[in-house]
């Protein structure tokens, strides 16, 4: 339960950080623009403001490129820290976790979509027990790849049990276990009569 809590505060750190991060780039780009040039301008003191204009930009340009910076530091430290909360409960099922889900090759985006499934580390060991599938899947797009492994997560989530809304069936005289054989203790009044004769012809 603790390790679980701590997963999603962790994973609501990452979003928030990679939130800042997209706004930051985002501001960037809105702000970044051409150096003006003295030749487009007739008069020399509009040139002047300009050039003001455009250094205050690039500024708050370079202070936005620092906080993306420490923002998507941030979002990867909490990404790696849920990593290892998770291969620590895995291990708990899959003691050769280490020995055998690091041994598949890999590329970078597939490592990238492996570590953020609630799954990761179950996919990680099947990649290592199944290397001809773990290299297929590597050599697929990155959009391909991340189907892929939606698809074994899918697989690996175990599915909620389908709880019937249908009465349970009603005991009815001749119908069932014979009455003979059963407790008399737990028959109906109807197979009570039966079994003692009451009514019996």
């Amino acid at each position: 339960e603790k390790t679980r809590d701590r997963i999603q505060d962790l994973s609501r750190k990452a979003r928030e950080a990679e939130a800042r991060a997209v706004a930051a780039e985002k501001r960037i780009a809105e702000l970044t623009a051409a150096r003006p040039k003295e030749g487009d301008f007739s008069d020399p003191v509009e040139y002047d403001r300009a050039m003001l204009r455009h250094a205050v930009r690039e500024g708050r340009v370079d202070e936005l490129k620092v906080e993306r910076e420490g923002v998507a530091k941030e979002a990867e430290a909490a990404k790696a820290e849920i990593w290892q909360a998770r291969v620590a409960v895995a291990i708990e099922a899959m003691p050769d976790f280490a020995e055998v889900a690091y041994k598949a090759p890999i590329t970078d985006a597939v490592a990238s979509i492996v570590a953020d499934s609630e799954k990761g580390p179950e996919i990680a060991y099947f990649r290592g027990k199944n290397p001809d599938e773990a290299k297929r899947i590597s050599s697929l797009s990155p959009l391909a790849a991340a189907r892929e492994i939606g698809r074994l997560e899918a697989e690996m989530t175990p599915k909620p049990r389908k709880i019937s809304n249908a009465p349970p069936p009603v005991d009815t005289v001749g119908g069932g276990a014979s009455s003979g054989n059963m407790d008399p203790a737990k028959m109906s009044i109807e197979q009570l009569r039966k079994h003692i004769g009451i009514g019996a012809r």
